[in-house]
């Protein structure tokens, strides 16, 4: 059975971008030497504040990343998630509301259909 440091340690490395580690460490607020070396596993110390500090700059809670069965590649890096929620947040209502009943637990694939129908309304009445 694998340790929580191999699973934090395999977690942030399909997290992280190749040539992007020191980013996310100042973005995380963490040194980027003491990042380097846990990932590279010649320290397998980290401290809980640190975890929360990388699990948050990852857009995670920090027991998500000390699980073997979440998939970090398919969560939004932060990046994206500001662009979501800036797309959202000037989104008409209309979408929102899709958005909100996908989120909620709503049938998405209804809901995506619905936002189709919207938009090709909007487009027609453009045109």
């Amino acid at each position: 059975m694998r340790n929580l440091s191999e699973i934090l340690r395999d977690r942030l490395n399909a997290l992280i971008p190749e040539r992007g580690e020191r980013a996310f460490a100042l973005r995380a607020q963490v040194d980027p030497s003491l990042l380097n070396r846990f990932l590279k596993g010649e320290t397998s110390n980290l401290e809980l504040k640190t975890i929360e500090k990388l699990a948050a700059a990852a857009n995670f809670k920090p027991w998500e990343l000390l699980r073997e069965e979440v998939e970090p590649e398919a969560r939004p890096t932060f990046s994206e998630a500001a662009r979501i929620l800036i797309a959202y947040e000037m989104a008409p209502p209309q979408i929102r509301d899709v958005v909100e009943a996908a989120l909620a637990g709503v049938d998405v694939e209804a809901g995506l259909t619905r936002l189709r129908q919207l938009q090709q309304g909007s487009k027609s009445k453009t045109s």
